[in-house]
């Protein structure tokens, strides 16, 4: 019976290694996939292996001749391949510095020359005319090149600085520098639109800090990788020129002839004009203006209160918004992403829509042409609907259908629906019928002057006047 013991024992253990091969692997647990925001893209660095042939009366110009070929056509004529630096077989050749060609020393010190754009240089080939008088040279190196960030891609547009047609502006006793207004008022300009993520926009500034950071990479003192990212900075497409033409909130002054009380009112606004020039043709892709009236305060001698400061801010914070406005309606208009029953999702946040606003929206349709030149006139345009602004950020904007001529839902395609104007809260809809209208926020201050001084601008304020005063035949 004890021979027949190791064939059971044998038999145990085959079954039990079968049991364990049989039975499923334990499922591998993935990581959860982040909901956290990516990193800013800044542009990156990267090698790229490429090859190429030099020719020269020489094995050394040969090679210099391939390096700079290399160079180039991975990274174009951004990088100087002509430089001193680049120079690696010539240097070599001349005084103590001789180092044989194809030596891990010759590879070192082609990368070190190179400020580490070329790495991992290796020769592959190398030939002779027949004459001796020629020399080719074939080449593998590994080159640095800077990869451009995703908004590099974007419309590049520069902004000018503003003109102005005199010294100083007045805003009721006080004078400011039209120097500083301008300045002042470009920044807020190039904020407006860089928050729309719509543009590259490129600064013209700080151009001595930034060429300040590139002097310290040529320097040498930085990784020498980072060499390549000299003359990666970008050409623009667009520039905005603009002349402030009007801006200020004046004090006006008239004694009366039968006292000798003094009236004081106050009235003013800013105009800015622009215009949008394609730098490449030097055409003027858009000319426009945007203008901020003020509500002008009733004569008084009783005295006004006027915040200076607050006015200039209403003023710059207007016609910038105005303006960045104008532009993203030429180049980028605002269209409806997503449809879920009367919740919509809009392309564009920022100051490209007001929170609270109702806007028309309209459903682009065939697009037609001139039948003499052939010129695109546009696409047909039907109303839709209106859409209340109920959430803005920086890149999207959130809102409800509160009235509509059409099924949005069913209409809905990509870029078929369009923002146009705001429209007044109140006044009539594609389905509703046409009447009286409520007055608005939006109407202009001589058709509401009690309600333009109290809303329109609450730095501008005056007391109630004396019944003699406004009866006064003198004024």
């Amino acid at each position: 019976m004890s021979k027949y013991l190791p064939m059971a024992f044998l038999s145990a253990i085959l079954a039990v290694t079968a049991c364990k091969k049989e039975a499923p692997e334990a499922p591998v647990e993935q990581a959860p996939a982040t909901m956290a925001r990516e990193m800013p893209d800044a542009g990156k660095l990267e090698q790229v292996a490429i090859q190429a042939t030099g020719e020269g009366r020489s094995v050394q110009a040969a090679v210099d001749q391939a390096i700079q070929l290399a160079v180039e056509q991975v990274n174009g004529k951004s990088i100087d391949a002509s430089a001193t630096h680049y120079q690696a077989g010539v240097a070599i050749a001349v005084g103590s510095e001789n180092i044989e060609i194809g030596t891990a020393a010759f590879q070192n010190l082609v990368s070190t020359r190179t400020r580490g754009v070329v790495s991992n240089f290796k020769i592959l080939k190398q030939e002779k005319s027949i004459l001796g008088d020629s020399h080719k040279v074939t080449i593998e190196a590994n080159i640095a090149k800077f990869v451009r960030p995703e908004s590099a891609n974007r419309l590049r547009l520069a902004i000018a600085p503003f003109r102005t047609r005199q010294g100083a502006y007045r805003v009721d006793t006080r004078e400011f520098s039209s120097e500083e207004i301008a300045r002042r008022l470009r920044t807020d300009l190039t904020t407006a639109l860089t928050q729309t993520d719509r543009f590259a926009v490129l600064d013209r500034e700080f151009s001595a800090e930034v060429n300040a950071e590139l002097d310290e990479i040529s320097s040498g003192r930085v990784a020498s990788e980072d060499f390549a990212r000299i003359g990666q900075q970008l050409a623009t497409d667009y520039v905005l020129v603009a002349q402030l033409d009007r801006f200020g909130y004046e004090r006006h002054e008239r004694a009366l002839r039968t006292s000798d009380r003094v009236l004081v009112s106050h009235s003013g606004g800013a105009t800015l004009s622009f215009r949008l020039i394609n730098v490449t043709t030097n055409q003027i892709a858009m000319a426009d203006q945007v203008e901020i009236a003020l509500p002008a305060t009733a004569p008084t001698t009783l005295g006004t209160s006027i915040d200076s400061a607050s006015v200039v801010e209403t003023l710059m914070k207007g016609l910038s918004n105005n303006a960045s406005s104008k532009v993203l309606a030429k180049l980028f208009p605002v269209t409806v992403l997503s449809v879920q029953g009367n919740d919509v999702v809009l392309s564009q946040g920022g100051s490209a829509v007001a929170e609270g606003s109702h806007y028309s929206v309209v459903l682009r349709g065939q697009e037609m042409k001139d039948p003499q030149t052939g010129q695109s006139l546009g696409r047909v345009e039907k109303p839709c609907c209106v859409i209340a602004i109920t959430k803005v950020t920086p890149t999207l904007s959130y809102g409800q259908i509160i009235s509509s001529s059409l099924d949005v839902q069913k209409a809905f395609q990509p870029g078929a629906l369009e923002l146009q104007g705001k429209v007044a809260q109140g006044a009539p809809t594609p389905m509703e019928s046409v009447g009286e209208e409520d007055a608005s926020d939006d109407e202009p201050a001589a058709a509401a002057p009690a309600k333009a001084q109290k809303k329109a601008h609450p730095a501008a304020t005056a007391p109630a006047e004396a019944p003699a005063a406004k009866e006064d035949a003198n004024w």
